[in-house]
């Protein structure tokens, strides 16, 4: 069998961000998506915490790409940035993104308080919540691992606690909640404009790396 790249988000709208680059639909539920590329791909949804991780064992995988949107814990970094996890262990030596320490966590980081507190105890230049555990299941079974991920918001840059609320595990949207809260508090609705337009730069960005990752993926 012929080995394939392993591309997993958390999320639906990353998925979708990176299978519009080949012209296709991103994966629905935890089905997965074939890639057309010169390195065989498949893309698959694994949620918030990479609580669907698939089964690695007896897989023929080249490689495993953990890609999505991460907060800025560096105050050089800002919306739409692509960095790579420092702990990668893609060989591959074209990848022509800055190399940084990833930190993830069990929930969001909304407040730049928390971001500055975890910028000076840990370090870590971005903040998300699946690498830890995808590398650890890659390493388990001795496949190359890239973290690859862009940001969606800047250290100093608050996320509305409530406007978290609205989409689940997955990404998808829960539409009772978003009109429920605009009918209490009309205000969220600027809040909801300001991070689709952050979230849109950053998956723009996030899409055109990952293809470009898999279509130098021979060099690996």
């Amino acid at each position: 069998m012929q080995k394939r790249i392993l591309i997993l988000t958390a999320i639906r709208m990353e998925a979708d961000a990176i299978a519009r680059q080949f012209r296709l639909r991103a994966p629905r539920g935890a089905g997965p998506v074939e890639l057309p590329a010169r390195m065989p791909a498949v893309l698959r949804v694994v949620g918030m915490g990479a609580i669907r991780m698939p089964d690695l064992s007896g897989q023929p995988y080249a490689g495993i790409i953990m890609a999505g949107l991460a907060g800025g814990l560096d105050p050089k970094l800002v919306v739409g940035d692509v960095v790579i996890d420092s702990r990668t262990t893609w060989r591959a030596s074209r990848l022509q993104y800055d190399r940084v320490g990833f930190h993830t966590v069990d929930g969001p980081v909304t407040s730049p308080a928390e971001k500055a507190d975890l910028f000076t105890r840990t370090g870590a230049a971005v903040v998300e919540m699946e690498n830890a555990q995808v590398r650890a299941a890659a390493v388990a079974y001795s496949i190359p691992f890239l973290g690859i991920r862009s940001i969606s918001d800047s250290a100093d840059e608050a996320i509305d606690p409530a406007v978290l609320k609205f989409v689940d595990p997955y990404g998808a949207v829960r539409v009772n909640e978003v009109v429920s809260e605009m009918f209490r508090h009309p205000s969220i609705a600027m809040k909801l404009r300001r991070l689709s337009k952050s979230s849109a730069i950053a998956l723009g960005t996030l899409a055109e790396a990952v293809k470009q990752v898999i279509d130098g993926a021979g060099a690996m």
